[in-house]
């Protein structure tokens, strides 16, 4: 039996920001996308979109 599953991971990173996106092999769309941002202030939030919809939460404690 053979169980490869290929996908890939992208990252993006940035000062206070996270951009990431997941994808199965022979997509051409991210099976989830989203971002963390603002993450060295209290306003640090998490938003993600994947086919069950869109999300948004805040991140508590967020730094680095």
């Amino acid at each position: 039996m053979n169980n490869n599953h290929h996908a890939a991971l992208v990252l993006n990173c940035g000062s206070s920001s996270l951009k990431f996106a997941f994808f199965k092999a022979n997509e051409d769309s991210p099976c989830i996308e989203g971002i963390a941002e603002e993450l060295n202030s209290p306003n640090a939030r998490l938003k993600y979109e994947s086919p069950a919809g869109k999300e948004s939460s805040s991140i508590p404690l967020a730094d680095h």
